[in-house]
């Protein structure tokens, strides 16, 4: 009976190999050559489509409801994209809540928005001096930073809040902002910041109130930088107050139509791209933003490349291009894509976009707009979805955003700080946890290029990678940051006319079978127990595809009137249960 092992190894010259045990031979298949085919097996569908997909069938909240059934039929996990999306999702939301509340609260290196806001609220208590001033206040109070105010002032703030509140669709707390009231209260604070200054003169007061002192100058400019950096830039249109130090006259004159923010929104591939097309007209029916989107990255009209401005938001999408745009990637040539699978990787891209830009969604803008011959059978190997390029550059996004919090806190501080999660905090520090990220998505490139039969290199660095990888994944089912409800609802642009906000909803996830298949075989060869190579012709090799069990999100895109928080998504989805019924109860 011929055994093929698990796994890819290094043969003599340092190609990647896999080796098996025919009796007394020893058979290699050396597979710098191969070429995989991949495509989803067609299954019988009931129902109409959305998309090209099933509606009715159930999705699922998390993939710990999805992970144990792999093992009850016998498979080892395949690995899917998803499955380390998904911890990559956990691992950001936690990471970006732990800088939200450091950067409110303050460190050792950096004042914080706390001591800014309590300076610049001390001095405007008494008179604000108009629009500007009040929005100051207004969000020094939402943030829980009391201040006294004149009798003469608190009513004008009192309103400027309830007018706030009573807009959910700019105020109400989303995604990890809902974990707790001290996020929940960070988050209405900037959202308040963020409202469109009025009155030159007021705005020229308030940025000389914060140019004139250092301690407040330098917290608000680096707190501008690292929101910058951490999410993207600031709209070009929509300047902040640091602007003016300089020339405010030019700056006033130049944003009088789109207003000066104390704290600007960042912009965004998606939202660039609905106001270019749409800024001052209707949106037609049937208009789908996400595969819109998608067409014009096919097109290179969009070049998705970070450039020296980017911030972490770029480099996340940049690390997803790959799944619309496989052909040409250093994989590619050792992958055959049908169009199924290809469809399940712009599925894929879709689930991945919708749960990356809920993380920065506080900062990015959502404007109104085989001798007598033995047989060998042989299969192809793969432990994980080979997506590699998505898989390193998720890697090196997570190098860039230790620079930028290293740069704000410094080193000694991100060992003082810690991922939250809805629970609470991790045990372990977040320089522990950012290097773990970094090597496991850096291990899960090495070992699909390794399976493909591409040489990615054997560095040190690459070695201890493949072995984080290799550590985490035969468990992975058993990490409780793949077992949470990443189901969300994520605003993309108000549409003035229809009165509605357009959103990305991330439904959850569903399955499909993955056919692996030779597209060409790897090369064989057969030696026995003497070393004795046995010929080409003596040889008779039988090709077998392999099936996995392929985990995938389940997506939307739609107009809605209301903006539901996670909870009340969740709740949502779980009366209705089918795409089918969640999307259209909405409507």
């Amino acid at each position: 009976m011929f055994e093929l092992q698990d796994g890819v190894s290094q043969g003599d010259d340092g190609t990647p190999v896999r080796t098996g045990h025919l009796g007394n031979y020893t058979v290699q298949l050396e597979l710098s050559e191969q070429v995989l085919g991949l495509d989803i097996l067609e299954e019988i569908k009931f129902g109409g489509g959305l998309h090209g997909r099933s509606v009715d069938t159930p999705v699922y909240s998390s993939l710990a409801d999805l992970v144990p059934a792999f093992n009850t039929v016998g498979q080892r996990l395949f690995v899917s994209a998803s499955m380390l999306a998904q911890k990559a999702k956990q691992f950001d939301d936690g990471l970006y809540a732990a800088v939200a509340l450091a950067a409110q609260l303050g460190t050792a290196g950096f004042a914080g928005k706390k001591a800014l806001l309590e300076r610049l609220a001390g001095e405007l208590a008494d008179n604000p001096a108009g629009q500007p001033g009040e929005i100051v206040l207004a969000a020094a109070e939402l943030g829980g930073l009391a201040s006294q105010l004149a009798p003469s002032v608190a009513p004008a703030i009192e309103r400027r809040i309830k007018t706030f509140l009573d807009d959910e669709r700019t105020s109400k707390p989303i995604a990890f902002y809902t974990w707790s009231t001290e996020l929940e209260a960070i988050f209405r604070q900037d959202r308040m910041l963020q409202s469109k200054l009025e009155g030159s003169e007021d705005i020229v007061r308030l940025a000389q109130m914060i140019q004139a002192n250092a301690t407040v100058r330098d917290s608000y400019q680096r707190y501008l930088r690292l929101i910058s950096r951490l999410t993207n830039p600031f709209l070009e249109s929509q300047p902040s107050l640091s602007d003016l130090f300089e020339k405010p006259d030019q700056v006033l004159r130049d944003s009088r139509d789109s207003g000066i923010r104390f704290m600007p929104p960042s912009r965004s591939h998606e939202t660039d791209l609905v106001k270019r097309l749409y800024k001052n007209k209707p949106i037609p029916d049937g208009f789908n933003l996400v595969e819109e989107l998608i067409r014009r990255i096919r097109t290179h009209d969009i070049n998705l490349t970070p450039t020296g401005e980017s911030g972490w938001y770029d480099y996340q999408i940049w690390a997803l291009e790959p799944l619309v745009t496989p052909d040409g990637l250093p994989e590619s040539s050792h992958l055959d894509l049908g169009e199924r699978y290809r469809g399940h990787l712009e599925e894929l891209f879709k689930g991945l976009l919708t749960l990356t830009r809920e993380t920065h969604i506080k900062h990015l803008s959502a404007d109104m707009v085989g001798f007598s011959s033995p047989l060998i059978t042989i299969s192809p190997w793969l432990s994980l979805e080979p997506t590699a390029t998505y898989y390193l550059r998720r890697s090196q996004s997570y190098g860039f955003v230790r620079t930028i919090l290293e740069e704000t806190f410094g080193d000694s501080g991100l060992r003082r700080m810690h991922r939250l999660t809805a629970d609470g905090p991790v045990e372990a520090d977040l320089d522990t946890e950012l290097y773990f990220m970094e090597q496991l998505f850096l291990g899960a490139y090495v070992t699909v290029m390794r399976e493909l039969g591409i040489d990615s290199g054997s560095t040190d660095k690459e070695a201890v990678a493949a072995t984080t990888y290799a550590d985490w994944a035969p468990t992975c089912g058993e990490d409780p940051d793949l077992g949470q409800d990443a189901r969300a609802m994520v605003p993309v642009f108000y549409d003035i006319e229809r009165g509605k906000t357009k959103v990305w909803l991330f439904l959850g996830w569903s399955t499909q079978h993955l056919d692996v298949t030779f597209s060409r075989p790897p090369r064989v060869s057969m030696v026995d127990e003497r070393g004795q190579s046995v010929p080409p012709e003596l040889m008779h090799v039988e090709c077998e595809s392999a099936y996995k069990f392929l985990i995938h999100p389940v997506t939307a895109e739609t107009y809605v009137e209301k903006i539901l928080d996670p909870k009340e998504f969740r709740r949502h989805c779980d009366e209705f249960k089918t795409m089918r019924g969640i999307v259209e109860s909405l409507h």
